[in-house]
C-alpha cells in the first residue's frame, strides 16, 4: 500500500547546523540549479555547490548555517521518504516537486507546529536513495518560544501531505468505487 514515512524528531543549534551542513552536502543529494528545467533536462550541467533549498531553490548554505548556529531554540528534522515506484510513478523522485509540496503546505505545517505562518523557518534537501527516495527538512519558529511538534502535530502534517501526494491515485480510486457501487444498486434494482 502507497504511503508517506515521516520522521521526527528535534535537536539545540549546534547540532542543528552540523546536521543542515549534512544534509546539504552528502553523497546522492541532487544538486539544484536555477530552475528545475535546467536542473532536470537530460546532459544538463549541475552548477549547484549544494542541495538545500527552501522557500528559494537556491539558498546561501553559510548564510543558513550561520543562522542556525546563533538559534536559541530548537531546530526540528523531519525526514519524509517514499517507496521508490511510488515516488518515481508521482514524480516525487527529484527536488523540485518535494519543494513545490512544502512550498503549498507551509502554511499547515506551521500550524501543526503551533508557529504563526510568518515565523516560520525551513530548509530541505533530497536524497535520491534506493529504495526509499527521501527529503531530510528542518524546521523553526524565528521566535525561540514557538515550535511544538506533538503525536497530533506529525499525523497532521503526515496527512496533509499525503493526500496531496496521492490525490490523484485517491480520485480514480473514488470514481471506480462510485462506478461499483452505481452498477450494484442497478443490478439490486433488477433482482
Amino acid at each position: 500500500m502507497p504511503k508517506l514515512i515521516q520522521k521526527s524528531s528535534y535537536s539545540n543549534c549546534v547540532r542543528a547546523t552540523a546536521y543542515a551542513e549534512y544534509i546539504a552536502t552528502r553523497e546522492n543529494v541532487e544538486l539544484l540549479n536555477y530552475t528545475g528545467y535546467i536542473a532536470h533536462r537530460p546532459h544538463a550541467e549541475r552548477l549547484g555547490a549544494h542541495g538545500l533549498f527552501g522557500e528559494e531553490p537556491q539558498v546561501d548554505l553559510n548564510a543558513v548555517l550561520d543562522e542556525i548556529s546563533h538559534y536559541q531554540g530548537r531546530v526540528w528534522k523531519i525526514i519524509f521518504s517514499l517507496e521508490r515506484a511510488d515516488a518515481a510513478r508521482l514524480g516525487y523522485d527529484h527536488a523540485m516537486p518535494w519543494r513545490d509540496l512544502l512550498m503549498a503546505h507551509q502554511n499547515e505545517i506551521a500550524t501543526a507546529m503551533k508557529i504563526p505562518p510568518s515565523d516560520l523557518r525551513w530548509y530541505a534537501a533530497f536524497h535520491d536513495e534506493a529504495p526509499h527516495p527521501h527529503i531530510h527538512m528542518m524546521i523553526w519558529s524565528k521566535d525561540p518560544d514557538h515550535a511544538y511538534l506533538n503525536k497530533n502535530g506529525i499525523e497532521k502534517i503526515r496527512s496533509s501531505l499525503t493526500n496531496s501526494i496521492f490525490q490523484q491515485e485517491m480520485l480514480q480510486l473514488y470514481k471506480s468505487k462510485d462506478i461499483s457501487y452505481k452498477e450494484l444498486v442497478a443490478s439490486a434494482k433488477d433482482t
